[in-house]
């Protein structure tokens, strides 16, 4: 059976640290791996901070979405934002 849940934060380098740390306490809840939760954390780190850097450049903040889905096969992560496109 799939383990779902979601959370959004204030696109913050804080925040973000914050966000990480909650998605992956939550992925380990889950039963995520060991050996998985470091690979995960780095990528979900990189994807989360060039929101940050990239889509919230020059304006306001704005929120950060993310949703996962843990089964005993596969990890799907979505990061949604609605900052500035990529070009």
């Amino acid at each position: 059976m799939a383990e779902t849940f979601a959370c959004s934060f204030t696109a913050t380098e804080l925040n973000a640290r914050s966000g990480i740390s909650q998605v992956m306490t939550q992925l380990r809840d889950f039963d995520l791996p060991e050996e998985s939760a470091g690979d995960v954390q780095i990528a979900l780190a990189e994807a989360v901070n060039n929101v940050v850097e990239h889509a919230y450049s020059g304006r306001v903040s704005g929120d950060i979405y993310i949703k996962c889905n843990l089964s005993a096969q596969e990890l799907w992560i979505e990061i949604s934002d609605f900052g500035h496109p990529l070009p």
